[in-house]
């Protein structure tokens, strides 16, 4: 149980790491300095590693240890156990952990068993546990339902310990698997390896050149490895990661999680970020959103528009016309806007509010605390927090509505040049730059600025210089600590921000699931990598059933005829642009004679698609 990058995503994230510890939800790095560090917001809490020097770390279900250089053991998290003496060798499993002691004596904390004896090595898994004894033969305890605790007989110089199955290397460096085998986890291939680990339903090792081999199954289907050259290579829960030789990570396997800090290819214009995900425009003023979908919050619909903001589990963009159009969650109805036309729109959590051209505030959704009920008086500016909102009047003075708990709807006296709301504070930026805030406590560093973004208990501002500077009383998962400059844009969301560069680029930092990287990239679809939102990914750029890569990747080849001889492409042809176009493969999707011409050809399926891009799909086919 050691191992991974990204919990779900195949990404690539430099860095100077020697090991990776997976958890079921989270992951630890030991950095070549001795320091670890852990990200993944855990549905049982935080997991944050303490300071110190470690040798080693290993990560279970809702905690990790680490073994210190001067023998010691260190554990945090829920649950997490207390480990006194010195050590040379630890193993976290799904609940408990075993140690062996200098001398070779074994201890196990949280587990009943009464072994004797002296032991080289010990693994952990999920109910059953093995070990090498000094006399190099395995033995095995707990769980039996599989054979797992039923080992092969001989000499052993490795052993991985995984759900219902043990790997173990021999002397002459092949491998011999036992136990539960539904997935293939316990058919090991032929030939010799230097590394073996072991997941739920999985099982991979690396070879003498640096090359991996993986065998069983994830989340996601059968288990495979990337190419390359690798130094260390481990299995998590549902996931693999593995450390280049140049110190990178490289993560894959397991279904996307959140992902909100996974730092997208695109290039952005505007940015949002939200309580676990991210929404940006493109240059083409399309909406490209990722992090936690699982409200319909990342599915934007095929429009151009000219702002984009999210809430909780929902998004809204404006479009150039003044129309609002809002997807994901709508419980509260916050995903329901007004027939009215808007100059800006702002997002609490479950309530949005748009401000006309004549200054009129208009808001919807949640309305507890009466925060979408704002004063009638104009506004030129305004920002939704939590459950409050607040407005820049026309003289420049500041009118806050909704909940007050902190006092967040309580601003300051004076005139601002400009607002922002995060979950229970807000901001102010002054004409001179500098910034004052009120709600939560959270006191605005010195110096100016040129923006400003709130988030939950903590906001981030660009400095004139274009760097990014984050305060609050909130860091648990260092989103207050940014990524050198130079930006010109910041969004702050529940524990993480993100950061426009000149270029376009987007950079991500905090809570998540990644490890901190200069710049995690995913790669482009037709790759043949499965990626989120990809359901599958072939190796080509041509759209297919479950190919969601970007509409400028799968447009491109709907122009090439099917038949090279053709002069024209087909209806078929067309039809397969109008699906990528709107991001659907059902076959509700039809190309009708929308020409009246009596023939359904590639210029009916091409109006449809014109009809998609930027305004409402109608498909009004006859029945």
């Amino acid at each position: 149980m050691i191992a991974t990058c990204d919990f779900a995503l195949a990404q690539s994230c430099p860095g100077n790491y020697t090991q990776v510890a997976a958890g079921s939800e989270f992951t630890c790095g030991l950095r070549e300095d001795g320091s670890v560090v852990c990200r993944n917001p855990s549905p049982y809490g935080p997991i944050v590693a303490p300071p110190g020097t470690f040798s080693s770390v290993d990560a279970g279900d809702r905690y990790a240890c680490g073994l210190k250089q001067d023998g010691t053991i260190l554990c945090w998290g829920d649950g997490a156990p207390t480990l006194e003496g010195r050590f040379t060798e630890l193993s976290v499993g799904g609940y408990h952990t075993c140690a062996i002691r200098d001398g070779g004596f074994l201890d196990c904390e949280a587990y009943e068993q009464d072994r004797f004896g002296k032991y080289r090595h010990v693994e952990v898994g999920w109910g059953f546990a093995c070990a090498i004894e000094e006399n190099r033969n395995l033995v095995c305890w707990g769980n039996n339902q599989y054979g797992q605790g039923d080992p092969p007989e001989g000499s052993f110089v490795a052993l991985v310990v995984g759900g219902d199955h043990a790997c173990a290397l021999k002397p002459n460096r092949t491998i011999e698997c036992w136990g539960r085998n539904d997935f293939g986890q316990a058919t090991p291939p032929t030939g010799t390896f230097v590394e073996i680990t072991a997941g739920r339903t999985h099982t991979c090792g690396r070879r003498q050149n640096g090359a991996l081999a993986c065998w069983g199954a994830t989340e996601v289907g059968p288990a495979t490895a990337p190419p390359g050259q690798f130094a260390h290579v481990d299995a998590g829960t549902n996931h693999i990661c593995a450390i280049g030789i140049d110190g990178a990570v490289d993560c894959w396997g397991g279904r996307p999680y959140y992902g909100q800090t996974r730092s997208p290819d695109d290039e952005f214009t505007t940015l949002a970020s939200g309580h676990d995900h991210n929404c940006g425009t493109t240059p083409s003023g399309f909406v490209r959103c990722w992090g936690a979908g699982e409200d319909g919050q990342l599915d934007a619909p095929r429009k151009r528009f000219v702002q984009v903001v999210v809430g909780y589990q929902h998004s809204c963009g404006l479009a150039a016309n003044g129309v609002v159009t809002c997807w994901g969650a709508n419980d509260d109805r916050q995903s329901t806007p007004p027939n009215k036309v808007f100059a800006q729109i702002t997002s609490g959590s479950a309530h949005v509010c748009g401000r006309t051209e004549a200054g009129a505030v208009h808001c919807w959704g949640n309305n507890e605390w009466d925060r979408a009920e704002p004063p009638s008086a104009p506004f030129t500016k305004i920002a939704a927090g939590w459950g409050h909102t607040c407005g820049l009047r026309t003289n420049g003075e500041i009118e806050c509505w909704g909940e007050e708990d902190f006092d967040q709807t309580s601003p300051p006296s004076g005139r601002f040049a400009d607002i922002v709301s995060g979950s229970r504070h807000s901001c102010a930026l002054k004409y001179d730059g500098r910034v004052v805030c009120w709600g939560s406590e959270l006191e605005a560093p010195d110096g100016t600025f040129t923006s400003i973004s709130g988030g939950a208990g903590f906001t981030c501002g660009v400095r004139d210089d274009q760097s990014i500077v984050c305060w609050g009383d909130y860091d648990d998962y260092e989103q207050l600590i940014p990524p050198p400059g130079p930006f010109v844009e910041v969004a702050a969301g529940r524990f993480h921000a993100c950061g426009l560069r000149e270029s376009g680029a987007v950079v991500c930092w905090g809570g998540g699931i990644a490890l901190p990287a200069s710049d995690c990239v995913r790669a482009a679809c037709g790759n043949a990598t499965l990626e989120a939102p990809e359901e599958c990914d072939d190796g080509d750029t041509a759209f297919s059933p479950g190919d969601f890569c970007d509409a400028s990747c799968l447009l491109v080849p709907c122009g090439v005829p099917t038949d090279p001889s053709a002069e024209a492409p087909s209806a078929t042809d067309a039809l397969f642009a109008v699906r990528a176009a709107v991001q659907q493969v059902s076959c509700d999707v039809r190309v009708c004679d929308v020409d009246d011409s009596g023939v359904v050809t590639a210029a009916d399926a091409l109006a449809i698609l014109r009809r998609s891009v930027g305004e409402p799909v109608i498909f009004d086919c006859p029945e």
